[in-house]
């Protein structure tokens, strides 16, 4: 019957998948472990093996190194105002350093006694390179660096990330005497092999205070204008000229 007929070759269709599907699984990768236990051991011990000496040739870092791409210009001028700075110093570095192969980017900062040049470089240049352009251009300055100012310093900007943080604290000792003891924390420490920086901060530029006496004032015929026109007088103030 008609039925009948197409119920057979139904099922013959059936039959016909399932066993394509047997023979896939027979001839696959995992039918190959399934039959092979050894090999199926032997390859997950290579991959603990490998794994293992993998992770003991990883590098570990405490703290990342980070390439700022920063080729840093400082010029310190003790006594020097920033308009003086960016005038004799800033604008002449940056005359010379605009124009070079790899520099993407020239940022100047003028402060009180401190001159700085930050070049940050361009994507794909070779910082040592670009370094060694930077130092020969401002060796070529003539007449650099002026009569008030150090030796430029030029150096690869580096990240100074903080390590730890010491508080020297008292409540018996002055601030000066508090100041000196920090500083002999500092000293003492950068005196470990380990330590390459320590800042001192929380602290007050020093002051130089003079008390002047009301009845040496009328001995001697002086008045505090007169006194503080002395001290301006003694006081220096070079700049560049």
């Amino acid at each position: 019957m008609p039925s009948e007929e197409r119920s057979l070759e139904m099922s013959t269709t059936d039959l016909q998948s399932t066993a394509q599907s047997d023979v896939t699984l027979n001839t696959g990768l995992i039918a190959y472990f399934a039959r092979n236990p050894v090999a199926a051991n032997l390859l997950m011990v290579f991959l603990i093996v490998g794994g293992i000496i993998s992770g003991s040739q990883i590098p570990i870092q405490q703290l990342p190194q980070l390439d700022l791409r920063t080729v840093t210009v400082a010029v310190p001028s003790p006594g020097s105002s920033p308009q003086e700075i960016e005038a004799d110093v800033n604008r002449r570095i940056e005359e010379s350093i605009l124009g070079l192969s790899g520099v993407e980017r020239v940022v100047t900062t003028a402060t009180q006694g401190l001159g700085r040049v930050d070049v940050e470089i361009a994507p794909f240049a070779n910082t040592a390179s670009v370094l060694l352009d930077v130092q020969n251009a401002v060796d070529s300055i003539e007449r650099f660096p002026p009569v008030n100012a150090e030796q430029p310093e030029v150096a690869i900007q580096e990240v100074g990330l903080e390590v730890i943080t010491l508080a020297v604290a008292s409540s018996r000792l002055t601030e000066d005497e508090l100041r000196i003891a920090a500083e002999s924390v500092r000293s003492e420490l950068l005196q470990l092999p380990t330590v390459s920086q320590v800042e001192l901060r929380g602290t007050r530029d020093r002051e130089i205070s003079i008390e002047v006496n009301e009845e040496a004032l009328r001995r001697n015929n002086l008045t505090i204008r007169r006194i503080a026109n002395a001290v301006q007088r003694e006081s220096l103030n070079v700049t560049f000229g």
